[in-house]
This record gives C-alpha cells, sequence and structure tokens, in this order.
C-alpha cells in the first residue's frame, strides 16, 4: 500500500485537517488532540460498516447518522465520572464551611 501511495492514512489525515480548520475558528476546543480525534471517528464508521456487512444489515443513511452522531455526543461529553446531584449539592456545602 505504501508503494502505491493509498491507505487508511490519508483519510484519517484529511480528517484531522478538517478538525484542525475546525479547531482554528473556535468551533472545537483547543483541548482536543486532532489526530487522536479523526482517528475515533475513522475507527467508528470503519467498524460500523463491518458489522453490517457482516450481519448484513442494508445501508440506511438515517440509521447510520443517527449512530454517529451518538457516538461523537459521548465524545464530546467525554468519560469523567460525574458526582450525582445530591453528591454534589453535599460537597459544595462542605466546601463554603
Amino acid at each position: 500500500m505504501k508503494e502505491r501511495n493509498m491507505g487508511p492514512q490519508y483519510a484519517i489525515e484529511g480528517l484531522e485537517v478538517y478538525l484542525a480548520a475546525e479547531q482554528q475558528l473556535g468551533r472545537l476546543s483547543d483541548a482536543v488532540e486532532t489526530r487522536v480525534l479523526a482517528k475515533c471517528l475513522w475507527m467508528i464508521s470503519i467498524q460500523s460498516a463491518m458489522l453490517d456487512r457482516w450481519i448484513g444489515n442494508k445501508s440506511n443513511k438515517v440509521r447510520i447518522s443517527r449512530e454517529i452522531h451518538d457516538y461523537v455526543k459521548t465524545l464530546m461529553i467525554g468519560f469523567e465520572p460525574r458526582l450525582p446531584a445530591r453528591q454534589k449539592k453535599t460537597l459544595k456545602k462542605s466546601l463554603k464551611s
């Protein structure tokens, strides 16, 4: 693939360039590593396509769009644990004391 100048790295690089431009425009946080996000988005799309192929699902643009939206939303929200509302109130009270 290297000899033919082909491979997934070019799709990832193109996505990374796009995400970097969005970052410069202020539409993507500076905290985001664009290369990592580009790889994540690429892997999500490849995994989704492979599952559809293996399971025999017909292409459904609405379902695919919804799935990708949900994946991106999850990435944007992050994986950091959140305190339940009751614990937040208790924590705030103890910090004020």
